[in-house]
């Protein structure tokens, strides 16, 4: 997770969204959950009692509501998938995922059959490829998954028809999805508009390389909602890549971005939480 420091004090353009967003928040608290689920409280504001004679409409929500954030979720690949259609991937976290409000997860890999493999016919050590039958994308929504972030470089395993079957297998699984280019997926939770987000290096995905295209993003998303989630994918991987470097980084050959700087800008933008 990267986070930076808050925005600056709104201008007058921007005056009257932020204290819409101000009135709805009230706190925002971060707390790490566990090694890749973390939650999140927004408690709202606390309007005083009217004195007006008439009834006076409800509160826009009730309380604090609580997201959780998971990473990288593989449903399977040509070695094999979990039994039960899934579901037994998930058996020993399910309570755990089902007690957020909003459970949001990085789906690295696809629900679809046949297609081309990015890997060709070989695969093997030096190349995954990552894929489950579609009717096992309802494993997701059983184990607590509101929205899965699509942003990363698996979701293209089989390509542009690997990707339509597995937005097609979420719907179905009343699962939302979001990352791709410009994609704002919004959901309610508790009378809280959450705008969720989804950045990547990849040209299926809302570029995280392109700060500005990605600053004017999460302006839009702010505007439309109360709350703005991004989830990045970038970043090395391996036992000697545990610390986020300065400037961008190259991984396997590719420009994966600049994390800090699209943290920062992100939140400069009006994101109110940043994950990776």
């Amino acid at each position: 997770m990267l986070l930076a420091d808050p925005p600056p004090k709104p201008t007058p353009s921007t005056g009257t969204y932020r204290r819409r967003r101000a009135a709805a928040l009230g706190a925002l608290v971060l707390a790490l959950a566990a090694v890749v689920v973390m939650g999140i409280s927004l408690a709202g504001g606390g309007a005083g009692k009217s004195r007006a004679a008439t009834v006076q409409p409800a509160p826009a929500h009730r309380g604090p509501i609580t997201i959780e954030w998971v990473g990288d979720i593989t449903p399977g690949s040509s070695l094999g998938v979990p039994p039960g259609k899934g579901s037994a991937q998930f058996a020993n976290v399910r309570r755990r995922l089902r007690a957020a409000d909003l459970t949001f997860g990085n789906l690295e890999g696809t629900y679809s059959v046949g297609g081309a493999s990015k890997c060709g016919s070989g695969g093997g050590h030096a190349c995954f490829a990552f894929q489950a039958p579609p009717d096992h994308a309802v494993a997701l929504r059983r184990a607590g998954f509101d929205v899965v972030n699509l942003a990363n470089n698996h979701a293209w395993d089989f390509g542009a028809t690997g990707q339509a079957q597995t937005r097609a297998a979420l719907r179905r699984a009343r699962v939302a999805a979001t990352g791709r280019p410009g994609e704002i997926t919004i959901v309610r939770r508790d009378g809280l508009r959450v705008a969720l987000l989804g950045f990547a290096a990849y040209p299926w995905a809302s570029s995280l390389k392109d700060l500005g295209g990605a600053r004017r993003l999460v302006r839009r998303a702010a505007k439309r909602a109360d709350v703005v989630v991004v989830a990045m994918h970038a970043g090395a991987e391996g036992a000697d890549q545990t610390h986020v470097p300065q400037g961008t980084e190259i991984a396997f050959g590719e420009d994966r971005g600049d994390s800090r700087a699209f943290a920062h800008a992100a939140i400069a933008a009006g994101a109110d939480l940043v994950v990776g």
